[in-house]
């Protein structure tokens, strides 16, 4: 069961500054074990692999664009 302070993200590296952003800006990331918890407020970030291609690829912008 998942509670209301887990978040599904599809990336694994991730930031955090609290629900209401009432703690210092924090960056974490999602290792092998597929999620991690925030130290402020215990929010939990999961990593769910995007089944979309598009996702998966690196995406650049060029600057002529």
């Amino acid at each position: 069961m998942y509670s209301n302070k887990d978040i599904f993200v599809k990336e694994r590296q991730i930031q955090c500054s609290g629900e209401l952003n009432d703690h210092p800006l924090v960056y974490y990331t999602i290792g092998k074990d597929g999620y991690v918890v925030c130290g402020y407020c215990s929010q939990k970030f999961i990593y769910k692999e995007s089944k979309d291609w598009w996702d998966k690829i690196p995406h650049r912008v060029r600057e002529d664009d």
